[in-house]
């Protein structure tokens, strides 16, 4: 999971009990100026965990197995506040043997790919992996051009891709937005799944309804579709999925075991991968 706001780390606070005393460093005490006091909303934060789990039938029990049987990893490139990482030296620039030795150049940078998939859990091998031969052709054409290939750029390229025909191998993109005006009509008109939460605005609701609407099905037309966004409650998510049927429903996540903090520095991330050893 690539992170580019700091949310993720939150995965890190998934305290083993319910003890008001894991909120404690969490809360600053500078919000509201009628916030409580920060050992009073930290157990009100710890009560509350309490009261939402235990309705999804999650005890301290679980919590406490959760945490002793999962590993969690941050890898922080170019910080030491997680993991330190810095494997893609032979994508951030062009090698001499590129010039020299360009089986040599390729065979680093086949390698270098090679790592991110593994990370990412996805086939690493150069001769069977759909994802390493797009990455390899892509990462070598910026390198061929004198251009870096870090992985910003290549994602770019993965979203408009400087080639022809890359739906032939099959890349699928998972994006997430809280400003659906962002994104490119395009993304949001080819989207297979959607999960829509609460819009609060009517422009965002607006652009979300146009891509979504069909008139020829019953339930999705644009009235319908903007009546239930309207509706949804916290927590709450419209759900559709064009290869399911039926595609369209309503969906409530349970509350997480983790606390949801919000973007975490680099220095909440090494106090919170600290507390985990």
């Amino acid at each position: 999971l690539i992170d580019v706001k700091g949310d993720l780390p939150n995965l890190l606070l998934a305290f083993p009990s319910f003890d008001a005393g894991h909120f404690t460093h969490w809360v600053d005490g500078h919000g509201a100026p009628d916030e409580p006091p920060p050992a009073d909303l930290a157990a009100q934060l710890a009560e509350e965990r309490r009261r939402q789990l235990s309705s999804w039938k999650i005890d301290a029990d679980h919590l406490a197995q959760f945490r002793s049987q999962t590993e969690l990893r941050v890898l922080t490139p170019g910080s030491s506040a997680g993991e330190p990482l810095h494997i893609l030296s032979s994508l951030e620039r062009r090698s001499q043997g590129w010039t020299g030795d360009r089986d040599a150049g390729r065979a680093a940078l086949s390698a270098a790919i090679s790592l991110v998939l593994r990370l990412l859990g996805k086939d690493p091998d150069p001769a069977k992996s759909r994802e390493h031969v797009l990455l390899a052709v892509l990462a070598e054409r910026r390198l061929e051009q004198g251009q870096t290939a870090e992985l910003g750029s290549l994602l770019d390229d993965v979203l408009n891709p400087p080639i022809e025909r890359i739906g032939a191998f099959g890349m699928g993109v998972v994006v997430a937005t809280q400003n659906p005006m962002d994104l490119d009509y395009r993304a949001l008109s080819n989207a297979g799944f959607w999960a829509v939460g609460r819009l609060q605005t009517d422009a965002d609701r607006e652009r979300v309804v146009d891509s979504l609407a069909n008139a020829n099905e019953a339930g999705s037309t644009a009235a319908e579709i903007d009546n239930v966004i309207r509706r949804l409650g916290p927590r709450w998510f419209l759900v559709r999925n064009v290869h399911a049927t039926p595609n369209t429903l309503l969906v409530q996540p349970r509350w997480a075991m983790s606390f949801l903090r919000g973007p975490m520095t680099l220095g909440d991330v090494r106090r919170a991968a600290g507390s985990r050893g």
